[in-house]
């Protein structure tokens, strides 16, 4: 075989094998940056400090939150932001949530809830309603708390009076 022939064979393969390693250091030091990153956003630098609430005021959202692994010290990367808007929203008295990440180490969490506006009475006993007749506790109503009866076949009066109840002045 001519040696130039040969020379630039070995030339070839050398380049082959230099590109292979460069292809290979590039990937290794890709993979060591990623690692590193989710590192730092699983270290104490990026974990829970604290948490803002607004909106409740019948309710502790933050309890709530424990009960879904939600408290401070995690990571805001491991946060599982939906099982904790199913956990609070599983609480009757709230109606809507919102919850959003602040980076570096906050939760924000936005409610709007519930108040009941009458005891309704559908013949099983005493419930107290909502304005959307979202059920919110039962029992015995107090003797100066607003009482509706509940006719079967009349859900719409119910509704229609729940409004009307809700409508009337505190001093009413």
């Amino acid at each position: 075989m001519d040696p130039r022939l040969a020379e630039r064979r070995k030339e070839v393969a050398e380049t082959r094998v230099r590109t292979g390693i460069r292809r290979l250091l590039l990937i290794a030091a890709l993979l060591g940056v990623v690692l590193a990153g989710l590192a730092v956003l699983r270290s104490p630098i990026f974990s829970l400090e604290r948490i803002d609430v607004s909106g409740a005021r019948q309710t502790d959202p933050v309890a709530m939150l424990a009960s879904a692994d939600i408290v401070v010290g995690t990571p805001l990367i491991e946060l599982d932001l939906e099982l904790a808007e199913e956990t609070l929203l599983a609480d009757p008295r709230i109606a809507t949530v919102s919850l959003e990440r602040r980076w570096p180490r906050g939760l924000r969490v936005t409610v709007s809830e519930r108040f009941a506006v009458a005891w309704v009475d559908q013949g099983s006993g005493w419930r107290q309603v909502a304005i959307d007749g979202v059920v919110l506790g039962s029992g015995e109503p107090g003797a100066t708390a607003t009482r509706i009866r509940s006719v079967p076949g009349l859900e719409a009066a119910v509704e229609a009076a729940l409004v009307f109840v809700d409508a009337l002045p505190d001093a009413v």
